[in-house]
C-alpha cells in the first residue's frame, strides 16, 4: 500500500537547541520523530509536548506552532502530501513510545539532511527523494500497525518487540515462545487472539516491508537483502515477498529505480 504521494521535505537535526516555528497553517502532513530533548507544540491552540521516542503528526490545514528549545534535542522531520482516502487520519496528533526497535531500524537508514540544493545533480536529488520516500512509507505503514493492533497482553507485547528487536534474523514460533517463556501452543493462541495474525504471518510481514525499503537502494542485492532479514534460501524469501506485495523482488527493484 503507497500512502505517500510526494516528499516535500526532510530533515534529520541535532542541534543544541531547536528554533521556534511561527504559527502558521500547514497544505501538508508534518511528522515528526523525537530522540532525544523535550519540544512542545501547538495545534490548533491546543499544546502537545513531545518527549524521548515520541511522534508528532499533524494533519493538513492544521493551524501549526512550535516553541523554541532549551536543551540539546535530536529528531527527525518529514512533510509530505498523501493519495486520497489515505489512512492517516485515524491516527492520534501525539504518537507515544512511536519510535519502536522496527521504525528505529528504518529511521536511520537514511542518517542525513536532505534538501533540493541546486547544485546536485538531478539523478542524485531523484535517486535521494526515492529512497527517503520508501523509508517514510514503511515507517507510516509501522505506525498503522501499532495503532490497528490494541495489545493488552503483556505475553503479546513481549512477543512483538522481541520479533522486532530480532527481525533481521532468522526468526521462529518456537524462538519467539521460548524467549517469553510461555509453551509455543499458548503463545501461538494468544497472539492471533490480540493481533488477528499468526507468528508467522506477523515476522514476514515486518520483514517484508523492510525489504522493499532495502530494495531502493542499487547498492544492496536482492539475494543479499534476504540475507540481511534472515533469509538464507532466496527462493522462500522471494515467494514470501510475492504473495504479500503481489509482485517479485526483482520487479519491485526495478519499478523503484
Amino acid at each position: 500500500m503507497y500512502i505517500v504521494k510526494k516528499l516535500c521535505h526532510y530533515s534529520n537535526y541535532s542541534v543544541s537547541q531547536h528554533i521556534k516555528m511561527e504559527k502558521s497553517k500547514i497544505p501538508f502532513y508534518h511528522l515528526v520523530f523525537l530522540f532525544k530533548g523535550e519540544m512542545t507544540y501547538i495545534v490548533d491552540g491546543t499544546p502537545y509536548t513531545l518527549t524521548e521516542n515520541d511522534a508528532i503528526l499533524l494533519p493538513p490545514g492544521s493551524i501549526r506552532e512550535r516553541e523554541k528549545g532549551t536543551a540539546p534535542s535530536k529528531y527527525i522531520i518529514y512533510n509530505f502530501r498523501t493519495y486520497e482516502n489515505d489512512p492517516l487520519k485515524d491516527l492520534d496528533i501525539l504518537l507515544k513510545n512511536a519510535i519502536t526497535p522496527n521504525i528505529k531500524k528504518l529511521l536511520t537508514l537514511y542518517p542525513y539532511s536532505y534538501n533540493t540544493n541546486a547544485s546536485k545533480e538531478k539523478t542524485e536529488v531523484n535517486k535521494t527523494v526515492a529512497i527517503i520516500y520508501n523509508i517514510l512509507n514503511c515507517i507510516l505503514l509501522e505506525l498503522l500497525d501499532s495503532n490497528r493492533y490494541d495489545i493488552r497482553n503483556p505475553h503479546v507485547l513481549n512477543a512483538i518487540n522481541y520479533i522486532n528487536d530480532h527481525i533481521t534474523s532468522p526468526l521462529s514460533l518456537n524462538e519467539v515462545s521460548e524467549a517469553i517463556h510461555i509453551s509455543k501452543e499458548y503463545t501461538a493462541k494468544i497472539f492471533k487472539e490480540e493481533t488477528g495474525k499468526t507468528v508467522s504471518e506477523y515476522i514476514n510481514e515486518q520483514k517484508m516491508n523492510i525489504a522493499k525499503d532495502m530494495l531502493s537502494s542499487n547498492e544492496v542485492s536482492l539475494r543479499d537483502t534476504a540475507l540481511a532479514l534472515g533469509y538464507e534460501n532466496y527462493s522462500y524469501f522471494s515467494r514470501v515477498f510475492k504473495k504479500h506485495f503481489n509482485a517479485s523482488p526483482a520487479k519491485v527493484k526495478n519499478s523503484l529505480k
